[in-house]
């Protein structure tokens, strides 16, 4: 729904029609701020889940690379640089569980700054930006879930609960 927002803000900006762009751009961020929550919550499940498992697989690093906006790039860098000091597989994955759920927050806020702007074209340039950022990070975020789940399958389970 995001992307057929600003795409048709993209076409809107081309026949002219400043309001529709603005009206348009509005829809795309309000989309991806509640899908951000949606995301939030589901990451803080996620550490808490996380305690519960005995073994923890190793999440695939955040890299600046995979992201454009110059926020995301630094908190990539600073998640590989903890990733480095951290010792335990579990530490790290409560670590850049947190790292996407702020990471997440300034996706957002960059595309709420790009809105902002006098020049619509560069406006959503700006927000294409950041949408894509956001999309790297819904990439990881799905990632961890999937890496939580398997962990939590190849766990001992607990002798009382195998009899049930």
């Amino acid at each position: 729904m995001a992307d057929d927002s600003w795409q048709a803000a993209s076409q809107a900006l081309k026949d002219d029609d400043r309001p529709e762009v603005v009206r348009l751009l509005d829809l795309s961020y309000q989309v991806l701020e509640a899908a951000t929550v949606n995301r939030r919550v589901r990451l803080r499940a996620v550490r808490v889940c996380a305690r519960m498992a005995a073994a923890m697989a190793p999440a695939p690093p955040l890299l600046p690379v995979h992201f454009e906006t110059t926020e995301l790039r630094t908190l990539a860098g600073v998640a590989t640089l903890l990733q480095q000091i951290l010792v335990s597989a579990h530490e790290r994955f409560v670590v850049q569980a947190h790292i996407l759920a702020l990471g997440f927050v300034l996706a957002l806020r960059a595309m709420r700054r790009a809105r902002g702007g006098r020049d619509l074209a560069t406006a959503l340039l700006r927000f294409d930006v950041a949408k894509m950022d956001w999309r790297s990070l819904d990439e990881a975020h799905v990632e961890m879930v999937r890496i939580l789940l398997l962990s939590a399958a190849a766990s001992p389970r607990d002798v009382a609960v195998a009899r049930l």
